[in-house]
């Protein structure tokens, strides 16, 4: 049944208008290939630069506006463009302290997980409260494994989902 329902939403659910040309064109040559995933290193070297002559940032969302200025490319990629990636958007957007506290929150948030998990793993068997913690923070650590890497490519250090993840893994520790 699931592969039907698989199947069932493959056919009926539309795809965005562009998705077929873009998944296309990683089975082209090299020379014709989308600039998109060797385009994400630029965009995050104006981060730094970015960073670098503002330490304490330029402010959540600001980095489009100070884009154009770094741009080095001569609009090769456009203007106002985004910065492709949570961890350079807290870089240019908060500085460097804000990075260094981006990256503490991530290790803790780790560090809290797996503690939970080893203290719950012990006791397991013997109720069904332990494992509760011991699922829950697996699949938060599987949350901020994803969230980790795929931040690294994708802007999502202001969403929602980000800060309810690190307010459950407070409500799960205490």
């Amino acid at each position: 049944t699931s592969l039907l329902v698989i199947f069932t939403l493959l056919v009926l659910v539309p795809l965005p208008e562009g998705y077929e040309e873009r998944i296309q064109s990683v089975f082209t040559e090299n020379e014709e290939r989308d600039s998109s995933a060797s385009s994400r290193p630029y965009f995050w070297n104006i981060a730094y630069e970015i960073a670098k002559d503002y330490p304490v940032g330029t402010g959540p969302g600001c980095y489009p506006v100070y884009f154009n200025s770094y741009d080095t490319s001569g609009g090769r990629y456009g203007y106002f463009r985004s910065v492709h990636g949570s961890h350079a958007q807290i870089l240019s957007d908060i500085g460097f302290e804000g990075i260094l506290i981006w990256v503490i929150i991530i290790i803790y948030a780790f560090k809290k997980l797996f503690s939970i998990r080893a203290k719950s793993l012990i006791r397991i068997k013997d109720n069904e409260v332990f494992q509760f913690y011991f699922f829950a923070s697996n699949a938060l650590i599987c949350l901020l494994i994803v969230f980790y890497l795929g931040g690294t490519f994708y802007e999502s250090a202001y969403h929602d989902i980000t800060w309810l993840t690190w307010g459950l893994i407070i409500a799960i520790d205490r």
